[in-house]
Order: C-alpha cells, then sequence, then structure tokens
C-alpha cells in the first residue's frame, strides 16, 4: 500500500494498476496464510489508487480544478488544498485495512451456488468454499431433495414449453447434484490417499530436475560462447579445449543427474497426474452441473416478477396501431421507440421489442410503408411461445 501510495505521485492509476497488481496480487491470493481475499484487496487498492488523483505534481484532479480555476488561484494553493482530502482517503484506507469485514460482509453471505457468488478466481479459496457446501449438502441433502420434489410438483401448464423443460431439466441437474458430489468426494479421496506415498519420491525428482535446469542452462551458455570463438578465424585450438572439456563434463553431469531419478518415477508420476485428472474433471463436472442447474430458476423467477411491469405496459401497446394508422411517420416512429424503451426493462419479451423495432423501422425514410409496420405490430399481439387449452391466445396471455 505504501508501495501504491508513493507511486500516485508521478503515475497514472492504469500504469500503477498494471505494474503493481500483477505482481503482487498473485502472491498475496495463493498463499491461505496471507488470509487475503480477493475483494478486500481490491477495494484497498482501489482506495489507493484513487488517491493518485489528488497527489501533486501528477494529480489529474489537481489539473483539472487548475483547468477551470481563476487565475488568481495559484497551483500551490490547489496543492494545500488537496491536503485535506488525500488526508481523508488515508483515513477511509487505514479503517478499510484494520476493518476488512466492513468490505467482506457481503460476499461472504454469498453462497458458491448462489446467483450473486463471484467467480472463486483463487483455485484454493475455490476448493475451500466448496468443501463448505459438499458439508453442508451431506447434511440438508434431505430437506434439498423434499425442495426439489414439492418444486416438480409445480403447476406449470401456464408456462411456455421452453421455460417448462428448462425447469424440468433444471430439477433434473439439482438432483444430479448429489451424486456427482459423491464422485467428486470418492476421486479426492484417493488421491490422497495416493499423496504420502507418492510426495517424497515426487520431492526427490523435483530436485534432480531443478539441479539439470541449472547445469542445461550453463551447458547452453557455454555452448553459445564455443560457437562464438568458433567463427573467428584467429582463434586457436588451445583457446577452444577448455570449453570442449566443460561442455564435455557439463553434459556428462547431466547424464549422471538424469541417472539419478528412480526407476519407478515414470509410473508413479503417472499414477498421480491421473488420480489429479479424475479429481480435477469430477469437480469441473459439479461446477458445471450446479451452474447449469439454478440459472434456468433466475431466469423464470425473474420472468414472473415481471409481469407486473408488463400488464402496466399493455394499454400502451394495445393503442400502438392506433397511432400508426393516425400519426405522421415521423411523430408514430417516436411514440414506438418510447415504448420499445419501456419494455426493454421487461425480461422474456424480446420477441415483443424486436417485432415493434421492425415495425417502427418500416415508418423510415422517404417512403413509410404504414400496412407492413402494422403487420409487425400485430405480430407480437399474436405471438404464440404454446397453446393454451387448445387455444391460440396472445403472447402475454401466461404472463399475466
Amino acid at each position: 500500500m505504501i508501495v501504491i501510495f508513493l507511486l500516485g505521485f508521478f503515475l497514472d492509476f492504469i500504469e500503477i494498476a498494471v505494474v503493481v497488481v500483477p505482481i503482487v496480487a498473485p502472491i498475496l491470493l495463493a498463499d491461505p496464510q496471507a488470509n487475503i481475499t480477493a475483494v478486500w484487496l481490491g477495494v484497498m487498492i482501489g482506495l489507493n489508487i484513487q488517491t493518485s488523483f489528488l497527489t501533486p505534481p501528477f494529480g489529474f484532479a489537481l489539473f483539472y480544478l487548475r483547468g477551470v480555476a481563476p487565475p488568481e488561484v495559484k497551483t500551490t494553493h490547489i496543492y494545500k488544498g488537496a491536503a485535506a482530502f488525500i488526508a481523508l482517503q488515508l483515513f477511509g484506507l487505514v479503517i478499510t485495512g484494520f476493518f476488512p469485514g466492513m468490505v467482506n460482509y457481503m460476499p461472504n453471505k454469498t453462497f458458491l451456488t448462489s446467483e450473486t457468488a463471484p467467480p472463486p478466481i483463487n483455485p484454493r479459496l475455490q476448493m475451500c468454499m466448496e468443501e463448505q457446501v459438499f458439508e453442508d449438502y451431506i447434511h440438508n441433502e434431505t430437506q434439498i431433495r423434499s425442495s426439489i420434489a414439492q418444486a416438480r410438483n409445480m403447476d406449470l401448464s401456464l408456462l411456455p414449453d421452453a421455460y417448462r423443460n428448462k425447469l424440468s431439466e433444471s430439477f433434473d441437474l439439482a438432483d444430479n447434484t448429489f451424486s456427482l458430489v459423491a464422485k467428486a468426494r470418492v476421486a479426492e479421496q484417493k488421491l490422497n490417499e495416493y499423496i504420502p506415498g507418492y510426495r517424497d519420491l515426487h520431492h526427490q525428482v523435483r530436485r534432480i530436475q531443478k539441479d539439470i535446469k541449472k547445469v542445461e542452462s550453463e551447458l547452453e551458455l557455454t555452448k553459445v560462447k564455443y560457437d562464438r570463438l568458433v567463427r573467428k578465424n584467429e582463434t586457436t585450438q588451445s583457446e577452444l579445449d577448455p570449453y570442449e572439456r566443460l561442455i564435455a563434463s557439463l553434459e556428462e553431469e547431466i547424464k549422471t543427474l538424469e541417472d539419478a531419478i528412480p526407476a519407478q518415477w515414470e509410473s508413479a508420476n503417472k499414477g498421480y497426474t491421473d488420480l489429479a485428472s479424475e479429481d480435477n474433471k469430477a469437480r469441473i463436472a459439479y461446477r458445471r452441473n450446479v451452474d447449469t442447474a439454478y440459472e434456468p430458476i433466475i431466469e423464470v423467477v425473474n420472468v414472473i416478477e415481471s409481469r407486473a411491469t408488463l400488464a402496466t405496459l399493455k394499454l400502451g401497446l394495445s393503442e400502438i396501431g392506433t397511432v400508426i394508422e393516425s400519426l405522421p411517420p415521423d411523430q408514430a416512429m417516436v411514440k414506438i421507440k418510447e415504448l420499445e424503451s419501456t419494455f426493454s426493462d421487461v425480461i422474456g419479451v424480446s420477441h415483443i421489442k424486436s417485432k415493434l423495432s421492425k415495425a417502427r423501422r418500416k415508418l423510415k425514410g422517404n417512403s413509410p410503408d404504414v400496412t407492413a409496420s402494422l403487420n409487425f405490430y400485430k405480430k407480437p399481439l399474436t405471438y404464440m411461445p404454446r397453446k393454451w387449452n387448445g387455444e391460440k391466445q396472445p403472447a402475454q396471455y401466461w404472463f399475466l
């Protein structure tokens, strides 16, 4: 935070974010012992960078004020006046730093599978969150399955086929969550049982491979120097001999290190890689399943909650036909445009808005086509997501 604050005296906030954040953030977020959350770190950096707008000599807010201030207001006056606001910014930064709960309150109230859950970028943090959710599934499985069964028994006959099918798939996916969680736990258990016998071998081989890379780097550098000498016509064999001996020695050292790798390494490493891959695939299958499961429910809930808004727009929609027939095309276009903007706030009626837009475009230009515009206008009123009781109903019928 101190470094970011000092950089704010000389750099723009974009440069600070590009230089500092990629260096600091991965280190802090990757270490669970740092007890750093991405939300809290982002707020802290944001507050700090915001201060850079006020710190002289390159504070942008100071330049903006200089541009509108009268000539008798000197730049030094502006700098002095900004000091109080810089102090307030730093005070807010201190409060945020010592009381992180103020920042993390809402994120901590979200669930991994909730609509408002942020994407867990930190893999270790994601694993911790999933462990918490898995325990919740185990303890509340009966209650959750009962809720799913209750939802299946709801009368969804008034919903269009598309929404009913989505909800049915959503309930199936929700029921499938428990089997996917069980598979993920089994894959994790197999991996954890394999790790103790594999860890020492892994560390031993990785140390050897690290030494091999060091020797290979030295060998590559030596060969480059050797090739440069070879390309010089005046180079003698006595000058090349030390490099040739060093190259042979390094190659022999690499071979010795490679021979030191235990024979069972490849099979042991493949066993670990396969188990880790199975664990990863099981978790990805679970994550995709829960994401796909709750999205249709949220969509249908939002659509149904928009019914009151749509009801208020019904009268305006029914009057558009009269507007197209009676008003000049340019005025009718304005009226249709106003109605289009109101439909933008309603979920699930994109087909209505699309037809209104086409009706409006038919009135454009030097030769407006009123008849074609009326035909497009009538389509939203006769559009049928599905039949209800065997009869065609307006698109809004199930909605209302």
